[in-house]
């Protein structure tokens, strides 16, 4: 399957001058003015509001913000290195840090391209363009704009509602409410969901675009958000909101175009299993074979992740706090997370030489969802092609579940949970019953799941937030961060010792409480200072930093 290649679209400010032979375009430059006319330029504007979601410095900030910041994952690697993530992992948040600077500026560059998008092709006459290409790529602009205002809405709270590309004398804006942002992503969904294409009416060379079903789902999440406990003293909750996502999801399973994978959990994740039956939206990424930080197309991900010494930087390790969480026999933990003598043993038997080692290793545990054999990686590491999974149909399953929950409906709660623990259950009984359960604990066995379902995909951190469990389960209770490993051996017909499998265990240290987490601040991010200073913006800094 051809990936879709994403191409930026540079925005030009067109200067005048009294004189008229200074008044001219460049010869084969384009400006808005002759750009916005053809179906191509309409493709290629609506690829350009995809970039910045394969921006290293925007996608490989979800896992910090996502894992590592929770009881899932911890920072790993060195001491000196990322150390930003350190501080983020400790609560030692301040508005200089390295991560709020690689998040925030590329959400408001997305956004601009969004706004080129809907500002030159909504309702805009364009006599040389097909109604229906003009129509999806504003659509396409839609959807993502409001991807990228519900993660920062989300991360930072309320900021300015920019519908449209700015004068250099409009640019100094006070923030908007959340509750403001927050119907302004609902708007855009609404108007995308009405128009965007099913996935099964894109040809695979266009997969990886913006469909119905995205929208739907985005729909679903926002109105869950909304509607979450933990948010219940933001300007923006409502209760409400539990109704109108089951609403949104049922829209979505009733399209059919989803199913659950049914083989094993693991394939999901490779790059065979990219844009599979149950991916509703993935960030494409591809090996382009260009060695450049900046131009290459290959998912970043990957080489932070891996563990240091064989490919990787060793960052995000699993912690044994997650190891534990899953229930005895629940195949999804050996297709998440390895152990380090797992992974030395597979590097081996892949090609590395005898003395692989780890190092810089702090939990013993490694993320799979990620990882790349030897025989698969890139030339240049900056290029892995393994699509990042954003929006899979058991995470619409396990919200619609809370979504029945808080709506009185715990008999669909629980078959939508028994829905994802069956597929899990891979046809063996013996394991993974289906839950039975009602009143608070069908909640916890719903906030559970997810987070064994949807480990190391970067939901942890928002789940505990708008659940209100944050502190609880990060600073009241901690966490287990360090597993031991028992390497379990076997003779084989010449009394030769062969390795049979891994026994993890609690290694024995102290709980990892982050003593420093303080939910009065901590619900939202520091805006990066760098970015108010350069901005002259008008809005305050979020309290506490």
């Amino acid at each position: 399957m051809k990936k879709l290649i994403l191409i930026s679209l540079i925005g030009l400010i067109t200067f005048s001058c009294t004189e008229d032979f200074l008044d001219k375009n460049k010869i084969g430059e384009q400006t808005t003015e002759t750009f916005f006319q053809t179906d191509e330029h309409a493709i290629l504007a609506a690829n350009a509001c995809y970039s910045h979601l394969w921006d290293y410095r925007y996608v490989s900030a979800n896992f910090a913000f996502g894992n590592v910041i929770a009881d899932d994952a911890v920072k790993g690697s060195e001491p000196g290195d990322m150390p930003a993530i350190a501080d983020m992992e400790n609560w030692n948040l301040n508005a200089n840090n390295m991560m709020m600077g690689w998040k925030y500026p590329h959400m408001w560059r997305g956004i601009l391209k969004c706004n080129q998008v809907i500002f030159n092709l909504d309702d805009v006459e364009r006599p040389d363009m097909s109604e229906y290409i003009q129509k999806r790529a504003v659509a396409e602009a839609k959807f993502l704009r409001a991807y990228y205002y519900f993660d920062m809405v989300r991360t930072f709270g309320g900021m300015p509602i920019i519908d449209k590309p700015l004068q250099l004398e409009e640019i100094k804006k006070d923030r908007d409410s959340a509750k403001e942002v927050y119907e302004f992503i609902l708007s855009d969904l609404i108007a995308a969901e009405a128009v965007l294409p099913l996935k099964s009416e894109y040809p695979d060379s266009e997969m990886g675009r913006a469909t119905k079903g995205a929208a739907q789902a985005m729909l679903v999440k926002v109105y869950a958000y909304m509607a979450s406990p933990g948010y219940s003293n933001m300007d923006f909750y409502d209760a409400q909101g539990w109704t109108n996502a089951k609403t949104w999801a049922e829209k979505l399973f009733a399209s059919n175009e989803y199913t659950l994978y049914e083989g094993y959990f693991g394939d999901i994740f490779s790059q065979e299993g990219e844009n599979g039956p149950e991916s509703i939206f993935e960030i494409q990424f591809t090996d382009t074979g260009i060695d450049d930080t900046f131009t290459s197309n290959g998912n970043f991900t990957t080489v932070f992740t891996m563990p240091r010494g064989p490919w990787g930087w060793g960052l995000q390790q699993p912690t044994y706090d997650l190891y534990a969480a899953y229930e005895e026999g629940d195949t999804r933990r050996e297709a998440t997370i390895i152990s380090s003598e797992a992974v030395i043993q597979n590097e081996i038997e892949h090609g590395a030489p005898e003395t692989t080692n780890i190092i810089d290793d702090r939990t013993g545990l490694h993320s799979l969802k990620n990882y790349l054999w030897p025989d698969e990686r890139p030339t240049f590491w900056r290029n892995s092609p393994v699509n990042e999974r954003i929006i899979r149909l058991s995470d619409i399953y396990l919200l619609y579940a809370e979504a029945c929950f808080h709506t009185g409906d715990e008999g669909n709660a629980r078959d939508y949970v028994n829905m994802v623990r069956e597929r899990a259950r891979g046809g063996n009984e013996d394991v993974l019953p289906d839950v039975d359960a009602s009143g608070p604990q069908l909640l916890e066995a719903i906030y559970n799941e997810r987070r064994v379902e949807l480990a190391m995909e970067n939901h942890r951190f928002w789940d505990l937030n708008r659940w209100g469990l944050m502190e609880q389960e990060v600073k009241i209770d901690g966490y287990k961060v360090k597993a031991s490993t028992t390497i379990l051996y076997d003779e084989d017909d010449e009394g030769n010792p062969i390795i049979v499998g891994y026994q993890v265990e609690d290694a024995g240290d102290p709980v990892f409480k982050a003593t420093n987490y303080n939910p009065a601040i901590h619900q939202l991010f520091p805006i990066p200072q760098n970015e108010i200073d350069i901005s002259g913006w008008e809005g305050q800094q979020n309290p506490g930093y």
